[in-house]
């Protein structure tokens, strides 16, 4: 899967948004961060939520090389709800280091935020497109590729 570009109604070129819809495996909050299980259903697609992992777990949900989507809207547990995979959106970053418009962003493990990219081989998921410099849990706008990234931290 490729970001698109695409032409807005003035100047300027906009991502192209890219949602799905997604089986809940537990219930999540707008603008929260998800995984893709590699589960595929009988028409062969990935079509259910898991929990970011860490980096020293082997395997396609691990933050450095996972597949991640953000919740669009509220969605229950074991529910179907829509997720974007690419483009902008409101996105929960975790507060504990303050962001600047412009840094780059990687999903923090075992959770529903992203952080600032700062560690060695994180898959940068995210640009801040606004600042953040609350101590707490808070949404702000995010240009988002959950599929391809932006390329990852370098030692």
């Amino acid at each position: 899967m490729t970001m698109f570009l695409s032409s807005g109604p003035g100047a300027g070129l906009e991502p192209r948004r890219q949602e799905v819809t997604l089986l809940a495996h537990e219930a999540f909050s707008k603008g929260d961060v998800v995984a893709l299980s590699l589960d595929i259903n009988d028409k062969g697609q990935l079509y259910k939520t898991r929990s970011p992992a860490a980096i020293t777990v082997d395997g396609v949900y691990a933050i450095d090389i996972g597949l991640f989507a953000v919740a669009i809207d509220d969605v229950a547990q074991l529910k179907e709800g829509r997720f974007l995979v690419s483009g902008i959106i409101d996105c929960e970053v975790d507060g504990t280091t303050s962001i600047l418009a412009g840094q780059p962003l990687s999903v923090k493990a075992s959770s529903t935020s992203l952080v600032l990219g700062t560690t060695p081989a994180d898959k940068l998921v995210g640009w801040a497109l606004e600042p953040q410099s609350v101590a707490s849990a808070v949404i702000i706008s995010v240009m988002f590729d959950g599929i391809n990234g932006f390329g990852t931290v370098h030692a």
